[in-house]
């Protein structure tokens, strides 16, 4: 029998190292009774605050497609019309 830590996330299990020769082994997991740490909590007004700016972003620069033509305005890029 060989032991190995490693924590459950989301349905998966990670190992905390590489386990040669076992592929298709049979498991049984063990849930060790330790303290669980907090899952980070999502902040829905960051989320949205960001959005707000690429928003208003595109509105000021008239961008339509923001996605499209990203070369453009991160590389600086020539502009390059796309058929619709």
């Amino acid at each position: 029998m060989l032991s190995i830590k490693g924590t459950f996330r989301d349905g998966i299990v990670q190992l905390n190292e590489y386990v040669e020769g076992y592929n298709g082994q049979e498991v049984i997991i063990t849930f060790l009774e330790t303290e669980i740490p907090p899952e980070p909590s999502i902040n829905n007004a960051d989320f949205e605050a960001l959005m707000q700016l690429i928003e208003d972003f595109a509105l000021e620069r008239k961008i339509t497609e923001l996605a499209q033509q990203h070369e453009d305005y991160f590389y600086g890029m020539p502009h390059v019309e796309y058929d619709a």
